[in-house]
């Protein structure tokens, strides 16, 4: 959020994707006030479905989408560097699910 938030740039078309609604609800708000469009939207990352959705519901209420956002993941306030193994692989190696291009959701977009 805070490179949104930071940018000088106004008129974003945003989706934003998380796993509680009143986070999303919260956020979508101090995005509205810098000047963005938003469109948010409760889903999982694991279930490729309601993703889906969530992006078809996007488009269809703005139109565009200048940029994606997902949160439904696992996230550690870290350097990566003190991450513990277990961090790292519950992140990244989960199957390649945080990551783009990889996983059983790669090709995917």
């Amino acid at each position: 959020m805070s490179m949104i938030t930071k940018s000088n740039r106004k008129w974003y078309n945003l989706g934003i994707v998380g796993r509680s609604q009143d986070k999303l609800d919260a956020a979508a708000t101090e995005l509205r006030g810098i000047g963005a469009r938003v469109s948010a939207h409760a889903a999982d990352v694991r279930d490729y479905p309601a993703l889906e959705k969530a992006m078809r519901d996007a488009r269809a209420e703005l139109e565009s989408i200048h940029t994606l956002i997902c949160g439904a993941a696992g996230n550690f306030p870290l350097a990566a560097e003190q991450i513990s193994p277990n961090g790292f692989k519950s992140v990244v190696a989960d199957g390649g699910q945080n990551l783009p291009g990889s996983g059983p959701g790669r090709g995917r977009s």
